[in-house]
C-alpha cells in the first residue's frame, strides 16, 4: 500500500496551521467548496433553536474532517481541490488506506459544540495550541493539562480527539474509532476499557500507555489502521464509521414512481442511504448488484445530483443568482448569472426529450455575412440602446470595433464574432439583449452594449431573410437547445416518453428555509405543472429574465430527520407536493446479537409513549453489534448523548424509560449542605462504578 494520503495530510495540515489568526479564511474556503458543489462540515453556529449564523471561528480539527468524513471518490474530489486552491506540492491522493473518518451528519464533524449548547471562548484556542504542538513535536510535545483540556470538550472525546491527532501526525498518533481497539484486542494486544468512558477516565498516560502497546505489536500506525480495517472478525467501535442499513426491497415501477417524494424518520433508520438506491432505481428501473457503484457513474454522467439543505442554503445556490467576478488588478468588479443545481438539471432533462423539428431557420453565418454588409455601406451606423449609434469596423482579424457617434467617439468598444455568436444562439429567441443578460452568457461586462446591438440587429436581419435561403439548424441535447425550447422555438418538440431519467436528492430537506430556497418556483414541481402536463406552467427567473420550467423526467428525492424538533415543521405548501414514505426502525435486522431485540423494542416502546414515534432509535446504530460489549459501547457513545438532547433536566421521564428503580444507570447524588429539597443524579460513570453492563441493566429494569 502507497498510504499516498499520509504525506499529502501533512502538508495540508501544516497549511492550516498558518491560519490560526485569519481563522475567517478558512470559512471563507470552506464556503467557496460548498458552492463548488461539495460536501464540508456544516459552518453555521445555532445561537439558538431557530437562529443560525455563519463561523466567525473554526479550530484545525475540524477544518480537516471535511477531508475525513466520505468515500474515497468524494474525498478525492475535496483534496483535488484543496490542493489547486493552495497550490500544494504532494500530488492528490490515490489511496486513502488506514485513514480514520468522523461521523458526515451534521455537527458530529464538528471538535467543539455550538454557541447555544456552551462552547466557552477557550475551547478554540486550546484545539489550535494542541494541533501545533503535536504536529511539530508528535506525542512528546502532550502535558495531561492540555490533552485533558481538549479531551474533556463538549463533542469530543478520547475516540474522536485521537482520530484528529492522527490526521496532523499519522505516524505518531494511534486512531482508536473504528476497529482498532478489537483488532489490537484479536492480536493479544489488551487495552484498559476505562480509556473509552469520556469522564472521568480519559488521562493522557492511559492513551500513551495503550499506543506504546501497540507499538511494539505494529510500529507503522498507519499500516496497523489499515489491517484492522481489512480484518473482517473485528467489531467496530465508531465515532463515524460508516454503518450497513437496510434497503428499501419493494420494487416499484418506473410509470408509478412519484415525481416527488421524500423518505423520512428518525435517526439511524437509512434514508440516506435508501435514497441512494432508489435513485438509481427510477433511472434504471432496478436497484442493480452494486447501487453504490452505480450511482457514482449516474451521478459522473450528470443524471443525479446530490444537495444537502442547511439555514443558508439560498435560491441564489439552487435556482440562478449574481456571482462576482474578479479581474486583473485595478479593473472593476463585474458579475454573472450563474446556473443554480436545480435549473442545470432542469435544462439538461429537457434537452434529453427534445427532438428537431423540420423547421427551417438562418445559420449565424448568413446573418453574419449580412450584418457584414451593411458595415461596409458609407454612413451606415448601428442603432443602440437608446439614442446610442455606432460607426462600425471590421478588423482584420475579422471582429468588429465601434464608435458611439452620440457618445464619446475617442472610446471604441470591441466585438468579437465568437462572443456576439455565443450571445445570439441564447437569444436569437428570446428577450432583448441586455446588459445583464450578456453578462450572463460572456461572464463578462465590457462591451456589452455593442454586442447587444449587434445582436439585435442580426435578429432583424434573420427575420428579413427569403425563405428559400433557411435552413435546419435545431441542436438537439443541448441547453441551448433546452433553452430555446422553453422560449418557444419552432425547431424543436417534446418527446419524453423514452427520455434519460435524472433525480435531484435533497438530503435534510425540512433544514433549509423552503420559501427563501424555492421563491416562487415550488409552484412549479406539482405534477400537472410540468412541460407537458395538462397545466403546464413556465415562469419567467428574475435574475436572468429567462424562461423556465420543469420537465417531467426530472425527480426530486428528499430525506427527512424527524426527530429534529429544533427546526420548523416542513413548509406547507411543499408538504403537499411531495409522497412521503416512511422509514421505520426494523430491529429484526439487528439479529447479529438477537438477544438485544427485545431489549430495544421496549426502550422505543417507552421512548414513544415519552415522546412520540419520531423519537425512537433506528436499527442502524445496532445493526453490526455482535456482542454485549458491542451494544455496551453502542449505547454508551450514541445512544445517552441522544437520551440527554430527547430528555435535558427532566432526570424523571429518562428514568422511567430507562425503567430505573433504584440506582442503575443513574446515581442520586448527595444534598450538599443548605440543600434540602429535590434530586439530582449523575451516570453510573460519573459516580465511581467501573464495572457496569448497560444491557444487563436494561435486561433487568424492563424484567425481560
Amino acid at each position: 500500500m502507497s498510504f499516498s494520503w499520509v504525506p499529502f495530510y501533512r502538508e495540508l495540515a501544516g497549511k492550516v496551521l498558518e491560519f490560526e489568526e485569519r481563522q475567517d479564511e478558512l470559512i471563507d474556503v470552506l464556503r467557496e467548496m460548498q458552492e463548488a458543489g461539495l460536501k464540508v462540515v456544516p459552518i453555521e453556529d445555532d445561537l439558538s433553536r431557530t437562529e443560525r449564523v455563519l463561523f466567525t471561528e473554526i479550530d484545525p480539527f475540524t477544518f480537516m474532517a471535511t477531508f475525513s468524513r466520505s468515500g474515497d471518490k468524494t474525498a478525492t474530489e475535496l483534496c483535488d481541490w484543496i490542493r489547486k486552491r493552495w497550490n500544494l506540492e504532494t500530488p492528490t491522493p490515490t489511496d486513502f488506506d488506514g485513514r480514520a473518518n468522523v461521523a458526515a451528519v451534521g455537527g458530529a464533524s464538528w471538535f467543539f459544540t455550538s454557541s447555544e449548547y456552551g462552547r466557552t471562548p477557550q475551547d478554540i484556542p486550546s484545539l489550535w495550541m494542541l494541533a501545533k504542538a503535536i504536529y511539530h513535536n508528535g506525542a512528546q510535545s502532550l502535558t495531561e493539562e492540555l490533552y485533558g483540556k481538549c479531551v474533556m470538550l463538549k463533542n469530543v472525546g478520547v475516540l474522536k480527539l485521537s482520530t484528529g491527532l492522527f490526521w496532523f501526525n499519522p505516524r505518531e498518533f494511534l486512531p482508536l474509532v473504528g476497529p482498532t481497539l478489537p483488532y489490537l484486542r484479536k492480536n493479544g494486544v489488551k487495552w484498559d476499557e476505562k480509556l473509552l468512558q469520556i469522564k472521568p477516565h480519559c488521562k493522557l498516560s492511559e492513551y500513551l500507555a495503550l499506543m506504546e502497546k501497540a507499538r511494539a505489536f505494529n510500529s507503522d500506525f498507519v499500516s496497523l489502521s489499515h489491517r484492522a480495517w481489512l480484518d473482517k472478525n473485528a467489531s467496530q467501535i465508531t465515532v463515524a464509521a460508516e454503518t450497513e442499513v437496510p434497503i428499501i426491497e419493494e420494487m416499484i415501477e418506473p410509470a408509478k414512481m412519484p415525481l416527488n417524494q421524500i423518505l423520512y424518520g428518525p435517526p439511524g433508520t437509512g434514508k440516506t442511504y435508501n435514497s441512494i438506491r432508489r435513485a438509481v432505481q427510477v433511472i434504471d428501473g432496478k436497484v442493480g448488484e452494486d447501487p453504490k457503484a452505480r450511482f457514482e457513474e449516474l451521478r459522473k454522467a450528470g443524471q443525479i445530483e446530490f444537495v444537502t439543505f442547511h439555514q443558508s442554503f439560498s435560491y441564489e445556490e439552487f435556482i440562478e443568482g449574481l456571482r462576482p467576478l474578479i479581474g486583473e488588478e485595478g479593473e472593476q468588479v463585474s458579475y454573472e448569472i450563474r446556473a443554480g443545481v436545480l435549473r442545470k438539471m432542469a435544462l439538461a432533462a429537457i434537452s434529453e426529450g427534445l427532438e428537431k423539428t423540420d423547421a427551417k431557420r438562418a445559420t449565424f453565418e448568413q446573418v453574419w455575412n449580412a450584418f457584414l454588409e451593411k458595415v461596409e455601406r458609407e454612413n451606415w451606423l448601428l442603432q443602440g440602446i437608446g439614442s446610442s449609434q455606432y460607426k462600425v469596423v471590421l478588423t482584420a482579424a475579422g471582429n468588429i470595433t465601434g464608435e458611439n457617434v452620440n457618445g464619446n467617439a475617442q472610446q471604441p468598444y470591441n466585438g468579437s464574432r465568437a462572443k456576439i455568436e455565443k450571445v445570439w444562439e441564447k437569444l436569437r429567441d428570446g428577450p432583448i439583449a441586455t446588459h445583464a443578460l450578456i453578462i450572463g452568457i460572456l461572464r463578462v461586462g465590457s462591451h456589452s452594449n455593442l454586442i447587444g446591438a449587434v445582436v439585435e440587429e442580426l435578429k432583424r436581419i434573420e427575420a428579413q431573410l427569403p425563405k428559400s435561403q433557411l435552413l435546419s439548424t435545431a441542436l438537439a441535447k443541448s441547453e441551448i437547445a433546452a433553452q430555446s425550447f422553453l422560449l418557444g422555438s419552432s425547431d424543436y418538440r417534446a418527446n419524453f416518453q423514452n427520455a434519460k431519467k435524472f433525480v435531484l436528492i435533497i438530503d435534510e430537506i425540512n433544514r433549509g428555509n423552503i420559501s427563501k430556497i424555492l421563491g416562487e418556483l415550488i409552484t412549479l414541481l406539482e405534477d400537472d405543472k410540468r412541460i407537458g402536463a395538462p397545466n403546464e406552467l413556465r415562469l419567467t427567473l428574475p435574475t436572468s429574465g429567462e424562461t423556465f420550467a420543469l420537465p417531467p423526467n426530472l425527480y426530486i428525492l428528499g430525506t427527512m430527520n424527524t426527530s429534529d424538533k429544533s427546526l420548523a415543521q416542513l413548509d406547507v405548501a411543499l408538504r403537499r407536493r411531495f409522497d412521503f414514505e416512511e422509514m421505520a426502525p426494523d430491529l429484526k435486522l439487528c439479529a447479529k446479537f438477537a438477544a438485544q431485540i427485545p431489549v430495544l423494542e421496549e426502550l422505543n416502546n417507552r421512548l414513544e409513549w415519552a415522546l412520540d414515534r419520531e423519537h425512537r432509535l433506528g436499527h442502524a446504530y445496532f445493526m453490526n453489534v455482535t456482542s454485549e460489549d458491542g451494544f455496551n459501547q453502542i449505547f454508551r457513545l450514541k445512544i445517552l448523548p441522544l437520551l440527554l438532547e430527547y430528555f435535558p433536566h427532566d432526570f424523571g421521564t429518562l428514568r422511567a424509560v430507562l425503567g430505573e428503580k433504584s440506582d442503575g444507570f443513574l446515581r442520586e447524588m448527595k444534598n450538599p449542605e443548605g440543600f434540602t429539597s429535590g434530586k439530582k443524579y449523575r451516570w453510573w460513570f460519573e459516580s465511581g462504578v467501573e464495572e457496569f453492563s448497560a444491557f444487563t441493566q436494561l435486561k433487568s429494569n424492563y424484567g425481560l
